[in-house]
């Protein structure tokens, strides 16, 4: 993938236009949340959704505002209702950011002492965790 910009990435039958990328080290991220957008309908063959472009654009909105070029990469995961599974597990840290548009993501972490799932979490309290898990590794 080429990093000329505007970049256009496919997600399925649409285009997401993206005016500025950080650079190269988010470009693999980008290239996973492109592929989720050629799973079909029931491509887990328990009747699931293909991924929705609103959730695909939330996610890259999300990473864009997260990380940075040293920051460990979350795994990229399709869910079964149509949007992007955001998940870091460090340390005996799990962070999971259930990303279904904009306005509806959720978040679920487990330290090991503390559990805590947010419904509709904020950008704050996802970079909250983060941090969290950043200062558990250093």
């Amino acid at each position: 993938m080429e990093a000329s910009l505007p970049l256009e990435l496919r997600f399925g039958a649409d285009t997401i236009i993206l005016e500025s990328v950080p650079g190269d080290w988010f470009l693999p991220m980008l290239e996973k949340i492109c592929e989720l957008g050629t799973l079909p309908p029931n491509w887990n063959s328990y009747r699931s959704k293909p991924i929705r472009t609103e959730a695909a654009v939330a996610s890259i909105s999300t990473l864009l505002n997260l990380l940075g070029p040293n920051d460990t990469p979350p795994s990229i995961v399709p869910t079964s209702r149509g949007g992007i599974l955001l998940e870091w597990h460090e340390n005996g840290i799990d962070l999971e950011v259930d990303v279904r548009s904009l306005s509806h993501v959720h978040l679920a972490y487990d330290d090991g002492d503390t559990q805590e799932e947010i419904d509709r979490a904020s950008l704050e309290s996802i970079e909250e965790k983060l941090r969290m898990m950043r200062r558990s590794i250093k």
